[in-house]
């Protein structure tokens, strides 16, 4: 770094720490002769910001930083500070994520939710594709009902990690935690007993938690009925063991969580292309946008988990309301939101990753992308259906999991025999 450097540093230095000392004239001052410099976009984004922050006048602050975000669209505290002049971020609810405060939850352990029961069986009634109306299990009853009107809706990411929201739980409701594998799951009111789907533990329910989570924003309701899942069981076993009668049980329907996420911005690359028998070097850029990132929030099923999220329709997402739950328990997260967002940040550049090998039609090596400009722009909690089950098959007991929107089935992968069964018993 050159004196001059040194001399321009001072000057960002002084103007910054008058401003935190409340010195107006001084701060302005030092940052304005300071930019005058042409600094390099991050240190010309601090002054800008220390500008913004002694400025009493509501539209050259927005100009500030509407500045700030031409030199970086992705500055996190001028979309903040925006946030706030338009009204989306109450200042009251910002906090310092190292000082997070009590949380005082509201409470709705008491919330009281319909069964669902057929009128003229009392079978338990499920919601049929269109979401409007409930069919029942066993004498195909079907009736009007529709829950949770509205539109289904994302929360500004950015917004939430600068709140509460962003780093702690919200509302209290029933929860039970299943001592044999750790898992918390919503407990449907007036449920006497309940088995965990994972591990089988069975509980009589005398007591439940009053315990604060995030509620979801939406979910996919159950379609496939009890019915339809034991026929898909009979299906995969008669292909897979010959056996039309296969021992089923623990056969249970639950909502599992998943985050969503809506990545944006822009990305640049560097790689090399073999032309005429040379590596070249080439580099180029883009903007993208990628919708409803898909991240499990259960630690469940890992081997399992991207092929089970994959086969859901998330167009029919609905608007969450406690009536979906009143017949299903749904487990509680167990991955926070921030966890999820680098994930569904890995899982985009692995996808643009392959755009860039596809659209190159040539051989390319030491592909390089800069992610810089790439941000989370949108997430929101959903719950998802699943019957999970056991199915004995001889002495063998398989664990199936069933998509309970498409009817998808899930089983492990088949067993490795022979030869190849002793390198994977041997290595894992």
């Amino acid at each position: 770094m050159t004196e001059n450097n040194y001399a321009e540093r001072d000057l960002l230095v002084r103007g910054i720490a008058a401003a935190k000392a409340g010195e107006t004239q001084e701060a302005r001052f030092f940052l304005e002769w300071y930019l005058g410099q042409n600094p390099p976009i991050t240190e010309r984004n601090n002054a800008l910001f220390y500008l913004s922050q002694i400025t009493d006048n509501q539209s050259d602050r927005r100009k500030l930083l509407e500045t700030m975000l031409d030199n970086d669209p992705f500055d996190i505290r001028a979309r903040r500070e925006l946030a706030i002049l338009d009204g989306a971020l109450p200042v009251d609810q910002v906090i310092d994520p190292d000082k997070l405060p009590e949380q005082q939850p509201d409470e709705v352990s008491n919330q009281s939710a319909d069964r669902f029961i057929c009128p003229k069986c009392g079978g338990r009634m499920t919601y049929t594709p269109d979401g409007h109306s409930l069919t029942c299990e066993y004498c195909e009853t079907r009736t009007q009902h529709q829950a949770g009107a509205g539109a289904v809706r994302d929360e500004n990411f950015i917004v939430a990690l600068a709140t509460a929201k962003g780093h702690s739980q919200a509302v209290n409701t029933q929860v039970i935690h299943c001592q044999g594998c750790n898992a918390e799951f919503i407990v449907p009111p007036r449920q006497l007993t309940w088995q965990c789907p994972y591990c089988q533990s069975n509980y009589k329910i005398e007591q439940v938690e009053s315990h604060p989570i995030i509620l979801p924003l939406s979910l996919i309701p159950f379609y496939v009925s009890p019915r339809e899942a034991g026929n898909l069981i009979h299906a995969w076993s008669e292909e897979n063991d010959n056996s039309p009668h296969p021992q089923v049980s623990a056969l249970q329907g639950i909502y599992i969580p998943a985050w969503t996420f809506d990545v944006g911005g822009n990305i640049s690359w560097v790689l090399e292309v073999l032309e005429n028998k040379e590596w070249k070097p080439r580099k180029d850029q883009k903007s993208i946008f990628h919708d409803d990132i898909l991240v499990a929030a259960t630690r469940m099923w890992p081997q399992w988990m991207n092929v089970l999220l994959d086969s859901y329709d998330l167009s029919q997402l609905v608007p969450f309301d406690y009536e979906y739950l009143a017949n299903w328990v749904a487990e509680t997260y167990q991955i926070n939101a921030g966890d999820a967002a680098l994930r569904a940040r890995e899982t985009t550049l692995q996808r643009e990753r392959k755009v860039i090998q596809d659209y190159s039609l040539q051989t390319v090596r030491n592909i390089t992308i800069n992610s810089t400009w790439m941000t989370v722009e949108q997430y929101k909690l959903i719950l998802l259906p699943v019957w999970s089950g056991l199915i004995t098959l001889g002495q063998i007991q398989v664990q199936i999991l069933i998509n309970g929107q498409t009817g998808k089935f899930i089983s492990p992968p088949p067993k490795p025999k022979g030869l190849g069964a002793w390198f994977t018993n041997l290595f894992g």
